[in-house]
């Protein structure tokens, strides 16, 4: 995946990618694309989740992609997610805002919003 260097929040970007990394090539998603747009969402609602600790968020998350993926499949994925996150950046409180994934030749780019948590 190739990250998209002119955006404002690139270290974001390859934080959220070193989070889902190790998934991309999940064999329940044949669509590359499709997975990397799943697989990002996931991992940006497991980055606020370890900022907000907003449960419904989480069940919102399950019952949006359970049609991608069996439930067991997400909550397994959801549980690394927050765990990496933890381990990895917990001093980082901004909240993702918006993910944008573009097919990029045979790579994708992908674009990070965020807000400080707490700041209206």
């Amino acid at each position: 995946m190739d990250i998209t260097t002119s955006q404002p929040n690139i270290d974001l970007a390859k934080k959220l990618f070193e989070i889902f990394k190790t998934d991309i090539s999940n064999a329940y998603i044949a669509n590359a694309t499709e997975r990397a747009k799943i697989l990002v969402a996931l991992s940006a609602v497991a980055w606020n989740y370890t900022i907000t600790k907003d449960d419904d968020s989480l069940i919102n998350v399950v019952e949006h992609f359970k049609n991608h993926f069996p439930s067991n499949i997400l909550e397994d994925l959801l549980t690394k997610f927050i765990k990496k996150k933890s381990e990895l950046f917990s001093h980082d409180k901004r909240l993702i805002t918006k993910c944008l994934v573009s097919p990029k030749d045979n790579e994708f780019s992908l674009t990070v919003n965020s807000t400080q948590f707490g700041l209206k």
